[in-house]
């Protein structure tokens, strides 16, 4: 069975979250679970990643969720998402991680190593920029013209 449910409710649920009468401690993961569905490429996310998560104090909204899990995504390597891979800072090049360097799949060659890795950068600031073009430029600190140029070539106008 597939369905969504989407609700809404006049209720104080921080309040209730603090008195204990509401879980919020699943919705995060959850979620997590969800973005994971939506790659390109197989990941799974350690137990220890998503403990990371949960105990994250969450200030934006489901969006930024979305970033935090696009960016582990990108980060993981060979397809795992560990706790190095989630980062809750505004852009990826602040990150000190050593998941990066980990997931290089030297054996595939230089060439298909550096064309996979744009893409990934492309698609994790074009997500994290919601789309816009020149936000996205300005994440990845290139021109928009480049930026441009390269969506055309990993076909993804």
């Amino acid at each position: 069975m597939d369905f969504r449910l989407i609700a809404a409710t006049a209720l104080d649920l921080n309040g209730m979250v603090a008195d204990g009468r509401f879980r919020d401690d699943l919705y995060y993961p959850l979620l997590a679970q969800r973005f994971l569905s939506w790659s390109d490429k197989p990941v799974t996310i350690r137990q220890d990643a998503l403990e990371r998560i949960m105990a994250h104090d969450w200030p934006g909204n489901v969006r930024q969720l979305e970033n935090v899990i696009t960016r582990a995504i990108v980060l993981a390597p060979g397809g795992v998402i560990t706790p190095d891979c989630i980062q809750f800072a505004q852009r990826p090049a602040e990150s000190t991680s050593p998941c990066w360097e980990e997931q290089i799949p030297h054996h595939e060659g230089y060439w298909n190593v550096i064309r996979r890795v744009e893409a990934r950068l492309l698609r994790a600031a074009l997500q994290e920029a919601r789309g816009n073009k020149a936000e996205a430029a300005r994440i990845l600190g290139i021109p928009r013209r480049l930026l441009y140029e390269k969506i055309t070539e990993f076909g993804m106008a």
